[in-house]
């Protein structure tokens, strides 16, 4: 999740050759045709966009006005939030779509580039956003608003270790350590706060390279949103040296669809809070209903 708590989005390093990708729906968005959780894309990854051409999915104009489509910056995460790798967020996107009858305009886009298009109201929502825990997201009256949707899905970041090294039961009194934080876990500034300025952080563009550093010994543990690291490991289950204390979690952040406000994003929220209240009460959006889909 990005922290998108006021009007300015938090910068992440990130590459910004990447072209965007739209899917385009009213009732729905299918993310199998083709374009970050806060994604710096590798050269690799940038290429295979670049072949890539923006695709919309059509609609009957006449039920639509175009003036009240939704365009909402998608920060692509491999394994997580993404039109290639999905992940959680994909299935939870799609069922909170599902019967709107707003059209959608879904850009996908590297994570610096999602939170600058949405900073510069080019687009009007930004998804994956972490709604801040005491709910305000906007410190400075008279500035433009930036409302959220009701949370998504609640995780809190852990600190993960090899099998074989002491766990971490607390925040407190660690000194002198290194952790690999992904683009998820390391782009909200509280991290920070919650360790002594004796330890140092190591930003990586994704929870598999802080896995690698882990292993190589260059860092002393990762930290992650539980979310992240739990559908990382559903969807790789050969990594079986990862653990952490199942008892300790901290600073835990609420995900969200964050839009400018303004009468056509205030009534797309509506529908959109009126569909997580029905899905939680289903309990679709668990991650165990996820992981049997």
């Amino acid at each position: 999740m990005i922290a998108i708590y006021g009007v300015t989005a938090v910068g992440v390093t990130t590459y910004s050759d990447a072209a965007p990708a739209h899917i385009s729906a009213n009732t729905s968005a299918h993310m199998d045709e083709i374009s970050p959780k806060h994604y710096a894309a590798p050269t690799s990854q940038i290429s295979l966009i670049k072949k890539l051409n923006p695709i919309h999915q059509s609609q009957d104009q006449s039920q639509t006005n175009l003036d009240e489509e939704i365009k909402i910056a998608g920060t692509m995460l491999p394994d997580f939030f993404h039109p290639e790798e999905k992940g959680a967020y994909n299935y939870f996107y799609e069922m909170i779509m599902k019967g709107l009858t707003v059209k959608t305009d879904l850009i996908y886009l590297p994570a610096k580039r999602a939170q600058k298009s949405f900073a510069d109201r080019d687009t009007d929502c930004f998804f994956i956003a972490s709604k801040k825990p005491d709910g305000a997201n906007n410190p400075n009256p008279g500035e433009a608003r930036v409302v959220h949707s009701d949370i998504i899905h609640d995780s809190a970041k852990k600190i993960y270790t090899l099998k074989g090294q002491p766990v971490y039961r607390s925040t407190a009194n660690i000194t002198r350590k290194k952790f690999a934080a992904d683009q998820g876990a390391g782009s909200d500034r509280r991290l920070y706060e919650a360790f002594s300025k004796q330890n140092t952080f190591l930003r990586t563009e994704s929870i598999e390279r802080s896995i690698e550093l882990l292993r190589a010994g260059r860092v002393d543990a990762i930290i992650a949103y539980e979310i992240d690291m739990v559908t990382y490991l559903h969807q790789h289950k050969d990594v079986q040296d990862i653990e952490t204390d199942d008892d300790f979690g901290f600073q835990t952040a609420g995900s969200s669809i964050a839009c400018w406000e303004s009468p056509k994003t205030t009534r797309f929220l509506d529908q959109v809070n009126g569909k997580l209240k029905t899905l939680k009460t289903n309990g679709m959006l668990s991650l165990d209903q996820y992981f049997k889909n």
